[in-house]
């Protein structure tokens, strides 16, 4: 029987053998340090966790105790070199600028002798057996490998890290978007990816998140704008590379809103340059007219738009504007009217008053116009104040219908016969001409005034045409044409201003003093046009024939009017109930005045009596 310490001795051995066996299959277990090689480190590190120690890194034996079990691995394996392992890299993107600091994860990487990024050497900034912070150095665009170098050798992950330019944000379309945000925009500029793999992307507007981030390409990403205040914002776009900025790029607007279109009708060919006022007018701008979209539109001012009216049928149309902000509407807001554009700028030839010239061009409305349903030439006559009731040939008195004289304003544009109604222009759309001045003794007729008309058979012709006669303060204020005085301004007079003179009522006006010989061609009413016009551009304003207007006779009031006429209802008319203006072919020079009044019985003929005709735009 073998003695008792040869057993111990022989179980001594197998357990040496035993532990001899398993340190030499620990291998690398035993580089404690994660430096690569098994060495005095080791060993230190071991001996400084001698005794008890569950689960520390010199536990290599895993029995919960450092001890000499422990120390025969340490000392099998001295000397063994231990490649590292790199497993993770974090983060995988950062500028080409470089500064990023990057954490890469793994095993035996203690001490690592140096850190590269495609070659290029990181700056390592601390180290632990399974991790190691860098600096990434600065590099071109492009994805890299990783190498970590230690003493036991070099690991590498293949395109670990992806270099990103910055970017760049050259413009935003749109500029401009609802306060309750929702507008996609479309950024473009350079640096966005995904050319160089998928980077993350971020966008701000005036400092808050965009959502739904998508990058298109390297130059172009799209993202819908987050809800803001109103004003504008600076557009920050960020990447991997680097964060660029877009300043004031993005205005958050309220929708829009209308104050005033102007002018407020214009012909069914459409063409007329309107102007609309009011708020939050930020572009891209659109009008539409009727369902149909205008032309030429021009944002001036975030309060106001011009633009060109399209063709579109007869009557009142809806106006709206669209801005990124939303769209205002306006039912009813422009009239479409039936009338041809002659000429639309004032002709200065004709309109010699540089005032009046510019009061027309403010309407927005065409100067010189045709009425489709009667083919009668008409002239704008723009909006104004005047002084209405007497004015006097010098040594003269008014009469006392004439007065008081009171300020009259009129707040719409309106467009007038350039002339008085001619019998063609009668027979055209009625069936007989009443006219005296007719018939192969006057071949000229057909251009001489209409004549010999009752109030009554006026009004049938305006029913025909859908026109209207002026009111009496229409009448004043077209024929002053801008004058104050007895006789209408004319090109014949002394800088075109207007006179007091009575013996100069020939100049411009058929009147007894000019009249021909009863029994001759000469005699009664004449052609129209002949004669100079106002600086309006209106003929025969003075003479001819007494024009019938569309208010009853009523006395002047005082007090400043806005508007006036007196129509049947307004006042109690005298036997002679319908007014009459301007003169007749046979009147006294002291009756073609352009503050003279006249009435007449509506069933009133007389062959010095005919109209002009007005209507709206």
């Amino acid at each position: 029987m073998p003695s008792l310490k040869l057993k111990v001795l022989v179980a001594t051995v197998f357990s040496l053998l035993l532990h001899s066996v398993a340190a030499a299959q620990a291998g690398c277990s035993t580089d404690i340090n994660g430096d690569g090689v098994v060495s005095g480190f080791d060993l230190a590190a071991l001996l400084s966790a001698w005794g008890s120690c569950p689960g520390c890194p010199s536990d290599v034996s895993g029995d919960g105790v450092v001890n000499g079990v422990d120390l025969s691995y340490v000392l099998t394996a001295w000397g063994t070199t231990c490649s590292p392992i790199v497993a993770a890299v974090t983060p995988a993107v950062g500028p080409t600028a470089g500064g990023t600091t990057v954490t890469i994860n793994g095993a035996r990487l203690g001490h690592p002798t140096g850190v590269s990024f495609g070659g290029t050497a990181a700056t390592i900034v601390a180290s632990t057996g399974e991790s190691v912070t860098v600096i990434a150095p600065a590099r071109p665009a492009g994805i890299v490998g990783v190498t970590v170098t230690t003493l036991g050798g070099s690991a590498t992950i293949p395109s670990a890290f992806t270099y990103y330019a910055a970017p760049r944000v050259n413009y935003v379309y749109p500029t401009a978007g609802p306060l309750q945000g929702g507008t996609v925009l479309t950024l473009s500029g350079a640096g966005f990816g995904p050319s160089v793999g998928n980077p993350p992307v971020s966008v701000t507007v005036g400092g808050v998140a965009a959502t739904n981030v998508q990058v298109a390409n390297s130059v172009t990403l799209t993202a819908v704008a987050p809800a803001n205040s109103a004003g504008p914002k600076s557009i920050i776009v960020t990447t991997p590379g680097g964060s660029a900025t877009l300043p004031n790029s993005y205005t958050y607007v309220a929708a829009p809103t209308i104050a005033s279109i102007t002018p407020a009708s214009g012909p069914v060919a459409g063409g007329s340059l309107i102007t609309i006022t009011g708020s939050s007018f930020y572009g891209p701008v659109s009008v539409n007219v009727g369902g149909s979209a205008a032309t030429a539109v021009t944002l001036v001012s975030p309060t106001t738009i011009t633009a060109v009216t399209p063709a579109s049928t007869l009557g009142p149309k809806s106006v709206t504007v669209t801005t990124p902000s939303g769209s205002v509407a306006i039912p009813l807001a422009f009239t479409y009217s039936s009338y041809t554009v002659l000429e639309f700028m004032p002709d200065p030839a004709v309109v010699y008053s540089s005032a009046l010239r510019s009061a027309i061009i403010a309407t927005g409305l065409p100067w010189r116009v045709r009425d489709n349903a009667s083919q009668i030439e008409m002239l704008l006559v723009p909006p104004g104040t005047f002084s209405m009731g007497c004015s006097a040939f010098t040594g003269t008195s008014c009469l006392l219908d004439e007065l008081p004289i009171h300020q009259v304003t009129l707040t719409n544009a309106f467009y007038l016969g350039r002339y008085e109604v001619t019998q063609a222009q009668w027979l055209a759309r009625m069936s007989s001409n009443p006219s005296e001045f007719q018939g192969v003794a006057y071949p000229d007729a057909a251009n001489r005034p209409v004549e010999r008309v009752r109030y009554f058979d006026i009004q049938n012709y305006m029913s025909a045409t859908g026109l209207r006669l002026p009111t009496e303060a229409e009448w004043e204020y077209a024929c002053r044409a801008g004058t104050t005085t007895a006789l209408h301004g004319s090109a014949v007079f002394p800088n075109g201003n207007g006179s007091n003179n009575g013996s100069l009522v020939g100049e411009i006006a058929w009147w007894s003093g000019n009249n021909g010989a009863n029994g001759t061609p000469q005699w009664g009413t004449k052609a129209v046009g002949q004669l100079p016009a106002n600086s309006l551009g209106f003929h025969d304003m003075l003479g001819n024939v007494w024009e019938f207007v569309f208010d009853i006779p009523t006395a002047y009031p005082s007090a400043p009017q806005t508007n006036p006429s007196a129509a049947p209802g307004q006042g109690t008319p005298p036997i002679y109930d319908r007014l009459l203006r301007g003169g007749g072919w046979g009147s006294f020079a002291s009756e073609c005045r352009v503050s003279r009044r006249n009435q007449a019985l509506q069933l009133h003929l007389a062959n010095d009596a005919g109209f002009r005709v007005a209507r709206n735009p």
